[in-house]
């Protein structure tokens, strides 16, 4: 009876972490300030694992990031990433869910001897390509990326996902600085995981307007939209600082996510931090910190 209460709860845990809540679509970095947003926000190095065609939305050559999200006990999830490049511009992360320690009791609900330490870990390598049109001001990304999965407790089960995405971006000097449209779709390979999300971003000054949308192909019956302000200030030179706010709600009321943080950007030191409030998962805690040059 020992070993079946275990093998449910490894069955149920791989189904709650990873077939609904599609393990290569969790927000990271700057995503999770701004209501999870992943279809126009510009992600750095992690924008491969939330829209590779954003990699190529920096004049900076090399990016390197570290983030990492507190959920509860000691649940956490980490993710490295990198990429380099000028314009067309490659890169991947390693991104890793551990459940921490967990300790398994019987049928009567009685702690035994055992623990259990459930991981998911991927592996993402991907590219984007930027293209110039009109004068420069309107700009064409494509982006392209690959996941491998691994499961620790069933070392022979592996799986991998394809992303595709892309963005038009028209840059001017007018009123409305940036206009941004993006569209990407996670997990093509899996048709009952299969995720699109789309967004446009308007930017006047100093304040950023973003609006997307995040839904299942297959099943369409719990749609997410997703509404974030993001007011950005210059700081020095070639520095910033920024603070967002975001909601994100849905068909299902369970999903609804308010979230907030702030970051900056100084002399190629980025650091970020966002904190959500989630109906179901409750308080969770984002750190991210990396280079740029």
């Amino acid at each position: 009876m020992k070993k079946n209460l275990i093998l449910y709860f490894i069955i149920l845990l791989n189904f709650l972490l990873f077939a609904d809540n599609d393990f290569f679509n969790i927000p990271t970095g700057i995503t999770l300030t701004l209501a999870t947003e992943q279809s126009v926000i510009n992600n750095n190095s992690l924008s491969l694992v939330s829209n590779p065609a954003l990699m190529s939305d920096t004049k900076k050559i090399f990016l390197f990031e570290y983030n990492k999200i507190f959920y509860f006990a000691q649940t956490n999830y980490d993710s490295i990433g990198l990429s380099f490049g000028k314009n067309n511009k490659i890169g991947i992360v390693l991104n890793k869910f551990s459940s921490g320690e967990i300790k398994i009791r019987d049928i009567d609900g009685l702690l035994t001897n055992e623990t259990i330490n459930y991981s998911l870990t991927s592996i993402t390598a991907g590219v984007s390509l930027s293209f110039e049109l009109y004068n420069k001001k309107h700009i064409l990304n494509i982006g392209t990326a690959e996941s491998f999965v691994f499961d620790n407790l069933i070392p022979d089960t592996s799986r991998f996902f394809t992303n595709l995405a892309t963005t038009y971006s028209f840059y001017n000097n007018s009123f409305v600085k940036t206009l941004r449209f993006g569209f990407v779709i996670k997990g093509i390979n899996y048709s009952q995981l299969a995720t699109y999300h789309l967004g446009f971003l308007v930017k006047t000054g100093s304040l950023s307007l973003i609006n997307g949308y995040e839904n299942r192909i297959s099943d369409n019956t719990n749609g997410k939209i997703k509404i974030a302000l993001l007011f950005d200030f210059p700081l020095l030179i070639n520095n910033k600082i920024y603070f967002g706010l975001g909601y994100s709600f849905a068909q299902n009321s369970y999903s609804d996510i308010i979230t907030s943080g702030f970051g900056i950007s100084f002399k190629g030191i980025i650091f970020n931090y966002s904190y959500l409030i989630h109906e179901s998962l409750g308080s969770i805690n984002s750190v991210q910190i990396g280079s740029e040059f």
